[in-house]
């Protein structure tokens, strides 16, 4: 899942990167969870965001992804990878991106999504209970 979805941002940063109106690009990929309980929820598990300057200073970053998956992680300017996703990587990929988390100089407030803002598709969502995430407990 996670290459696919470095694949899926790589392609839309391409297009998305032409219109000098934007300065940051941010991703998100929502699957369904199962909790131990076996309860279903659409979540997301994966997050990334680039900025402009960021991506001004690389040549040939899409290459760069074609070729190696991990990088696209590793040249984000933050991520978040849902630790149960992480936990399921590949070992050449785990040990290549080092921690599910890196949103060091992430200024939240900025990467607030809307809620149909992804890149994924989901499927059978009429199986999907609707929780209040303030009742919610795990």
């Amino acid at each position: 899942m996670a290459e696919s979805y470095a694949l899926d941002s790589n392609r839309l940063l391409e297009d998305l990167y032409k219109n000098k109106n934007f300065d940051l690009f941010a991703f998100e990929r929502s699957t369904v969870m199962t909790d131990d309980n076996g309860n279903e929820e659409l979540e997301p598990v994966l997050k990334s965001y680039y900025t402009r300057q960021t991506l001004d200073q690389m040549n040939h970053f899409s290459d760069m992804v074609l070729v190696n998956r991990e990088r696209y992680f590793q040249k984000a300017d933050g991520y978040w990878i849902h630790l149960g996703i992480f936990r399921s990587l590949k070992k050449s990929l785990s040990d290549k991106i080092n921690a599910p988390i890196n949103f060091e100089n992430m200024d939240e407030s900025r990467y607030d999504m809307h809620p149909d803002a992804t890149n994924d598709v989901v499927k059978n969502q009429s199986r999907l209970k609707k929780k209040n995430r303030s009742s919610r407990s795990r």
